[in-house]
């Protein structure tokens, strides 16, 4: 279902005791630093337990073959040598056990993360994470069109009232948030939609051959993107259709990614005589 909701509307501001913060662009990412200062106002603990560095396109990866090192930052800020999943588990499994986080925040990531991108997305497989052990998660993403000019006065007018309006409102028991600003400036967005996982907007995956200073092979992966179907098939109730209006959007996502078919039962070899 899509709808729209005003966020100037708001009942009394919530609070709450404990909120986890993580990213997969690193803890020295400026997003994750606007989070951690968001976070602060409405909660009476931040805890920030990030990647030492960038670990985009890692999803829901847990290192099982490589040791966790980590780094005290400062009071309830730790880097670590791992993944975004990696830091949620640490998290809950040893800093904030036995009394886990309120609320978990993955973010606030470089660029958009909808359609296909979800499936990749550190940002978003750190919220799963969170899912997996029963901590209400919000992955927060900024939209931008290139990396050196990233719109975070949007995010900093927009977020707070979002969070409110988000914490206030619920969100099904089963599912993280996935949340995406436009790439517009703040007194563009007013609104916030409650949207659909939008349809593919990722192309393939381009690999480049290249030969190190010692003459040895190397190779780049990089992503194809497609034009955006704003439309989202005509729907227009996905997140690419609302960022394109300016909205911001907030989509249910599932650890249960299952699509129930039309039959239950048939044949593996048609042909094949009974």
């Amino acid at each position: 279902d899509h709808f729209i909701a005003d966020m100037r509307v708001m009942i009394e501001k919530i609070r709450l005791p404990r909120i986890l913060i993580t990213n997969d662009d690193g803890i020295d990412a400026p997003g994750l630093e606007l989070l951690t200062e968001i976070a602060a106002d409405i909660a009476d603990e931040v805890w920030v337990i990030a990647p030492e560095r960038d670990r985009s396109g890692v999803s829901m990866k847990i290192s099982l073959h490589e040791p966790l090192r980590i780094q005290p930052r400062g009071a309830r800020r730790f880097a670590v040598a791992g993944t975004p999943a990696d830091c949620v588990a640490l998290a809950c499994h040893h800093f904030l056990k036995p009394q886990l986080p309120q609320l978990l925040l993955s973010g606030i990531n470089t660029g958009v993360n909808c359609g296909d991108d979800v499936n990749l997305s550190g940002t978003v497989g750190a919220a799963l994470t969170g899912l997996m052990f029963g901590i209400p998660s919000i992955a927060i993403s900024q939209s931008c069109l290139s990396r050196k000019d990233i719109r975070w006065d949007t995010a900093r007018a927009h977020i707070p009232a979002l969070l409110q309006t988000i914490l206030q409102q619920g969100w099904r028991k089963d599912t993280c948030l996935s949340v995406n600003l436009p790439d517009a400036d703040p007194d563009r967005v007013s609104e916030v939609a409650w949207t659909r996982q939008s349809s593919k907007n990722m192309g393939g995956l381009r690999l480049e051959p290249r030969v190190d200073l010692r003459e040895g092979d190397y190779y780049w992966l990089a992503f194809e993107r497609e034009k955006p179907a704003h439309n989202d098939n005509g729907t227009g109730n996905g997140e690419l259709a609302a960022l394109k209006r300016n909205q911001i959007t907030v989509t249910c996502l599932s650890l249960d990614r299952s699509v129930h078919p039309g039959r239950q039962v048939m044949p593996l070899y048609p042909d094949a005589a009974p």
